[in-house]
């Protein structure tokens, strides 16, 4: 009888299942088309969709347009990287970005994805690229949204100078 006093109070009053440890293909799903929305708001230079998911703890260590590392640590450096971005994209900066495989895997609360895409630059009336890139992306659900909180973007061919 305690058993069933105790499963009606936790129907009534909301209580959800923990969170699983286990692989979840419709998370790791969810997760890769995040990973193809931040592509396509990168390339259309919309930066207010990249950040609208990120966390505020979110650490990011990648390459900036010049090709030379940045690193932001926390929601605040984040925005003033992706406002830097903003700025070039008005400036006349495009970015077309390929993206190749893409490998999620995630639980009901954490998940990470291996990336790898090519990107076109041009800036100045300048073309560069491709430039050859490896990504990993770690999110974490905050409720029911998955907040991204830590990119790392390496090259898997260095570009020719």
């Amino acid at each position: 009888m305690q058993g069933r006093k105790i499963a009606i109070v936790a129907l009534l009053t909301g209580c959800a299942a923990p969170p699983s440890s286990d692989w979840d293909p419709a998370a790791a799903s969810a997760l890769e088309g995040k990973i193809a929305g931040i592509f396509q708001a990168m390339d259309s230079g919309n930066m207010d969709s990249v950040m609208a998911w990120a966390d505020d703890d979110v650490v990011i260590y990648d390459f900036g347009p010049d090709n030379k590392p940045v690193t932001a640590n926390g929601r605040a450096e984040a925005q003033a990287m992706f406002d830097g971005y903003a700025k070039a994209f008005k400036e006349g900066m495009k970015v077309h970005s390929t993206v190749g495989r893409t490998s999620c895997k995630a639980t009901s609360s954490v998940g990470y994805c291996a990336v790898e895409f090519d990107q076109m630059m041009s800036a100045g009336g300048q073309n560069m690229g491709p430039f050859k890139f490896r990504g990993t992306m770690v999110a974490r659900k905050v409720g029911e949204e998955w907040k991204w909180t830590h990119w790392h973007g390496s090259f898997r061919e260095m570009p020719e100078m």
